[in-house]
């Protein structure tokens, strides 16, 4: 588990637990610095409420691992404040530095730093300096820890991360490294008027989720999670590119998203039928070819196919054909990106396959046929507008007083709140969209969009679309 400090007592176990903690190590809680304290001490129990069998909690040490760019992205805590309490409790015995060298590497007889330096390897090998062991069992002495429950209220604004090129995001990525973020006075110096307007709409709709957090049951014998912030990611060194939230609840998979709950009533998901490929083309003003009214517009493709396989297998095939063409820009691809996790393979009839999907999506979608490399495709264009249409529609039904969380082209809502959150998210996307055509001066074109509605151990409904 990676230490950050988001968290905020949400019952008076945890309150207390935070208020005893602070008073065994002598640190205050009271005025702007114990604002501060009480946030770190209840972003640590969390942390230990949560950790794995072996108790290990990873807390970046500022200039031993130079990552205070790391916590300046957070606005809760400063990194001298961060290093008095992480040295509290080193004192105390809460907390050890673990000594990875001297653990076994799993090859006989050799400890970790023995076999990096037997195989000269440092990749997969690297100490990492800022792992800490946690002493769990003497927190659970006090009966309140199984029952404190702290809600994430706390994360960054808005990061934008830093330009790059397209050679250098691959080299990246493929190293399993996080785009590096713009520092925060950076990014305000340089984006000014935007970066406000995108943090005020943050700083909005966590206020008013902290009123009616987003809470996913216990499973076990520790206190169920509580979710009431996000932040937004813009790409590239741009707020025109990507903007996406995230919360926490978007780490889930979407089979633990429909336990979620609002003010303990159960929740839905609303989300947009065969969302990238149906946006793009509405931006555009380019119909689909999907027919005057349509449930699923990916079935449209499918049903052009001359194939026998599984027609659920061939719909996720076709969505990974979109995907990949409309991430790279690229409308004339004619293999798989990857074949790491894919439904295609290397042999000549899969890559075949995969190029008459490619053929069969132009002619469902012919939009697409507008993507690119520079802008109009998914991590520029696309996402920078699905982005904002989510934004807007989460505001509008604020402003009616329903509470809803986003999830990309998803929103999450009360059960009860279904028919406003249909209506409110298929009248912005309207209404974004139509705005968009005239500001380009694009062909007009009026879309109903096709959405999907799913609950726990429901059947998904379907709500076609259509144009007018």
């Amino acid at each position: 588990m990676f230490f950050r400090p988001i968290y905020l007592p949400l019952n008076e176990a945890a309150s207390g637990l935070v208020l005893a903690l602070a008073k065994e190590l002598g640190i205050s809680v009271s005025g702007k610095a114990g604002k501060k304290h009480t946030v770190l001490l209840s972003s640590f129990i969390f942390c230990a409420q949560h950790l794995g069998s072996d108790h290990l909690l990873q807390w970046p040490t500022g200039n031993e691992s130079k990552s205070q760019r790391i916590y300046s992205l957070y606005p809760a805590a400063g990194l001298p404040t961060i290093h008095n309490v992480r040295r509290s409790l080193i004192s105390a015995g809460y907390v050890e530095e673990y000594d990875w060298g001297n653990q076994s590497s799993g090859l006989v007889g050799l400890s970790n730093a023995d076999a990096q330096d037997l195989m000269g390897m440092s990749s997969g090998m690297k100490k990492p300096a800022t792992t800490y062991k946690v002493d769990s069992e003497r927190l659970q002495k006090d009966d309140r820890f199984y029952s404190a429950s702290f809600v994430d209220a706390l994360q960054p604004y808005v990061l934008v991360n830093e330009e790059e090129t397209h050679s250098a995001r691959l080299e990246r990525k493929g190293q399993h490294i996080r785009s590096p973020k713009m520092a925060i006075t950076e990014t305000k110096k340089v984006f000014g008027a935007k970066y406000s307007a995108s943090m005020r709409h943050v700083r909005e709709m966590n206020a008013f989720w902290l009123q009616h957090p987003l809470m996913l049951p216990s499973q076990s014998h520790m206190p169920a999670k509580y979710y009431a912030s996000a932040k937004r990611i813009y790409h590239n060194g741009s707020m025109e590119s990507g903007g996406r939230w995230y919360g926490g609840w978007c780490n889930l998979r979407s089979e633990e998203r429909l336990h979620l709950r609002i003010d303990d009533e159960p929740i839905c998901e609303v989300d947009l039928n065969a969302s990238q490929a149906s946006l793009f083309s509405a931006l555009m003003g380019i119909p689909m070819n999907v027919g005057e009214t349509w449930e699923d517009a990916y079935a449209s493709v499918v049903e052009q196919l001359r194939t026998q396989q599984d027609p659920s297998l061939l719909r996720d095939k076709v969505k990974q054909v979109v995907v990949e063409m409309i991430g790279s820009g690229n409308a004339n691809r004619n293999r798989p990106a990857s074949l790491t996790d894919s439904l295609f393979n290397k042999t000549a009839e899969s890559i075949d396959q995969y190029k008459e999907i490619r053929i069969a999506v132009l002619e469902v979608f012919p939009a697409l046929h507008m993507l690119n490399g520079d802008y109009l495709n998914f991590s520029g264009f696309l996402s920078f507008h699905e982005a904002n249409v989510l934004t807007q529609s989460l505001l509008s039904l604020k402003r009616k007083g329903i509470v809803a969380y986003g999830v990309h082209d998803c929103i999450i809502a009360k059960q009860t709140a279904v028919h406003e959150t249909i209506d409110t998210y298929r009248n912005v996307i309207e209404e974004y969209v139509l705005k968009h055509q005239k500001l380009n001066n694009l062909p007009t074109l009026r879309t109903s969009v096709a959405l999907g509605v799913e609950q726990l151990n429901g059947i998904k409904k379907k709500y076609a679309g259509r144009y007018y």
